[in-house]
């Protein structure tokens, strides 16, 4: 059995590769964190019209969902890993 052996030029173009993919998926995820975050703020206000409502509502409050503290999350993640990222491999 042969030993694979990787160059330079090989070795960092899966590096590009996978900095690309990584970051799609955290764009990916900052995207839908936020569209589902605004929805339910859209929701949330054409039902209660009050950010602190935490009862009497048939809608939930968004400030407690995972939603409301991971679209600022994914945002900060995606904008750190790009600008750190950014001139190394681009």
């Amino acid at each position: 059995m042969s030993a694979v052996k990787t160059t330079p030029q090989a070795s960092l173009g899966m590096d590009r590769l996978l900095v690309r993919l990584q970051i799609a998926v955290l764009a990916i995820g900052t995207a839908f964190a936020w569209f589902t975050l605004v929805g339910d703020f859209r929701r949330f206000f054409s039902a209660c019209r009050r950010v602190f409502e935490w009862s009497g509502c048939v809608v939930t409050n968004p400030l407690p969902t995972p939603c409301f503290y991971s679209a600022p999350a994914f945002l900060a993640a995606l904008d750190g890993y790009g600008a750190s990222n950014r001139l190394r491999f681009f």
